[in-house]
């Protein structure tokens, strides 16, 4: 399967588009779960943008990156993304490992996590509380550490899941200090 790319205010030639497939199925062979490759290319002034969104089972693994080179934008996002597959991998193998010895409940564990790539974000006018931007998303039910990997993964802020151990809707999220919190509802 090849890799969808969009391309936003840039053209690209065939050598790109040739290259763009060869990193894609590179990414097939580390982890054969990925079922949809996404490439934005995007010309921000003098700056070339290379997004790549991959989705697999479920789980959406993103990565960003600018340079005035786009080939050079290409590899380092291709390398991002590999990076955090094989991060993902690593942590599907340690959690399987390690199922039969969790004893620690949501509530009371705080889990470090690598800060998040810091991205710059527009500021908007004070009083334009409106919503902007509508995602439906599918709901997996996951233990907090997974949904911690999830939160890692995506690049998001947060993450919304259905918490294995009580079977509520929880929201994982990055905090300042790199850890990451979780929120649960309270249910009477």
């Amino acid at each position: 399967m090849s890799p969808r790319i969009t391309c936003r205010q840039i053209e690209i030639d065939d050598s790109i588009r040739e290259r763009i497939t060869g990193k894609a199925d590179k990414l097939r062979r580390f982890f054969d779960r990925i079922q949809d490759v996404d490439v934005i290319l995007t010309q921000q002034r003098v700056q070339q943008v290379a997004e790549v969104v991959l989705h697999c089972d479920g789980l959406r693994v993103r990565a960003q990156e600018s340079n005035e080179d786009l080939l050079t934008a290409l590899d380092r996002v291709f390398d991002k993304v590999e990076r955090q597959i094989k991060r993902y991998r690593k942590r599907l193998i340690d959690t399987r490992r390690r199922a039969g010895r969790r004893s620690m409940r949501a509530t009371e564990t705080v889990m470090t996590m690598a800060p998040p790539d810091v991205e710059e974000v527009e500021e908007t006018p004070e009083g334009s509380g409106h919503i902007i931007d509508t995602e439906q998303r599918e709901l997996l039910t996951l233990t907090p550490e997974d949904a911690a990997m999830h939160l890692d993964l995506s690049g998001d802020s947060f993450f919304i899941f259905l918490n294995e151990e009580n079977q509520h809707i929880n929201v994982i999220c990055h905090r300042p200090d790199g850890h990451c919190g979780l929120i649960e509802p309270v249910v009477d």
